[in-house]
């Protein structure tokens, strides 16, 4: 069903990380985002912390607002169907250390 799977993403805290598949088929368009085994309810679907898309036969999840603590080592999940599932992590790294001078 994948012909292009998700794949790991990185990101740096506060920002954004962006989850994209591409499925064999184009009648498909309801699907199912899971972060860490738990369904993304349609609720978080709508707030500034995810967004999702969907065109034709690709498929995207981002996280915005990454965060250190909560979202590293996170498994994002896509599942098509009943049974079609497709994973990947995120990582988070943490912002870039800015020196001011005095």
């Amino acid at each position: 069903v994948f012909k292009i799977p998700l794949s790991d993403q990185h990101g740096k805290e506060g920002q954004s990380a962006t989850f994209e598949c591409v499925i064999n088929r184009l009648d498909i368009k309801k699907v199912k985002w899971y972060l860490n085994n738990e369904l993304i309810s349609k609720e978080d679907l709508k707030s500034e912390k995810f967004a999702t898309s969907i065109e034709k036969n690709r498929f995207t999840l981002t996280v915005n607002n990454l965060d250190l603590v909560k979202d590293n080592d996170a498994k994002i999940t896509i599942q098509i169907g009943e049974k079609t599932k497709c994973s990947a992590k995120l990582f988070v790294d943490e912002e870039d250390i800015k020196f001011i001078e005095r």
